[in-house]
């Protein structure tokens, strides 16, 4: 598959939003290991929004709670406290 890759000067376009969506649904089907499967997520994410924080968050039906299941922290190298 063709990979695409954000330009930061313009949005995706459609067809490209599409080809990364079809992506992740491929991704889906091909492990189930859900740390690197949602570790492929966030790298195809990437190529569509240039995040600094990221993050998966699943909810506990019976506490309606959202607990964050996977994330990737931006690089402590890259933390601007002022």
């Amino acid at each position: 598959m063709t990979e695409i890759t954000r330009s930061t000067s313009r949005p995706l376009e459609l067809t490209e939003l599409l080809t990364l969506m079809l992506e992740v649904s491929e991704r889906i089907n091909s492990t189930l290991d859900l740390d690197e499967l949602m570790a492929r997520i966030a790298e195809i994410v990437k190529r569509a929004i240039d995040y600094e924080v990221f993050a998966i968050l699943l909810l506990n039906e019976k506490t309606q709670e959202l607990r964050i299941r996977f994330d990737r922290p931006m690089n402590s190298n890259d933390l601007n406290i002022s």
